[in-house]
């Protein structure tokens, strides 16, 4: 096993205020209209499958164009264990407008938190927290969202189309018949890439590399 990630002991009681929690951050995302546009994960009528239809009928109606597809699908390692606290809240805050209580009582869920390892009734020193969001819990997920929303914005900075499901990225676009414009296009999501890699090292996430073996590049023909 490459990763063993613990399961978090949350209280029913726990699990019940992050309920309360969600619904109102979701409603706050949707009146002010916040939610990253293509983001499918942990919204309300969305899932994998409106994932699986926007970007498979984009590929289509390129191909019925006459035109071929480069599609990169890129998967982070240990997502949601890489997420940096002071990020999380800052973002929440700029780009959210969470602020006063709400943001007081999500630095008071986030940190503070220890992990322990218990093994035949041996139970280690616990030891702090201070990334992640825990595993197996309501909120978490969907902090998640919030703490990766600018992947789309640069994305879209680029030129690029993209589809979000989670820790899961999407990438693509259409190569033109001539050879100068099918060139820059395939420029545009490669710089898109070497962004999206660059912040995701500057924000503490596992960064992905162009090609690897948590990376998926394909070419659809027309």
């Amino acid at each position: 096993m490459k990763n063993y990630r613990p399961v978090s002991n949350i209280p029913i009681i726990s699990k019940l205020i992050e309920k309360i929690v969600s619904s109102r951050i979701l409603q706050h995302l949707a009146f002010n209209n916040l939610h990253t546009n293509f983001q499918s994960a942990y919204k309300k009528h969305h899932s994998t499958e409106s994932a699986l239809l926007r970007v498979a009928n984009d590929i289509l109606r390129y191909i019925d164009n006459k035109k071929s597809v480069l599609l990169i699908l890129l998967d982070l390692s240990a997502a949601f264990d890489t997420i940096d606290h002071d990020i999380l809240l800052a973002r929440a805050h700029s780009r959210f407008g969470i602020d006063g209580k709400a943001l007081y009582w999500l630095n008071a869920y986030l940190k503070n938190r220890t992990q322990t390892v218990s093994i035949d009734n041996n139970k280690a020193t616990p030891s702090p927290l201070k990334y992640g969001v825990p595993q197996g819990s309501v909120l978490g997920p969907l902090l998640f969202t919030m703490y990766t929303a600018p992947v789309a914005d640069i994305a879209e900075r680029h030129g690029v189309n993209y589809h979000l499901y989670a820790d899961d990225t999407q990438l693509y676009v259409p190569l033109d018949n001539t050879l100068e414009t099918a060139s820059y296009q395939k420029e545009s999501i490669e710089k898109c890439v070497v962004e999206i890699a660059d912040w995701m090292n500057s924000n503490k996430l596992k960064s992905i590399a162009y090609v690897s073996n948590r990376t998926t590049i394909l070419r659809i023909l027309a």
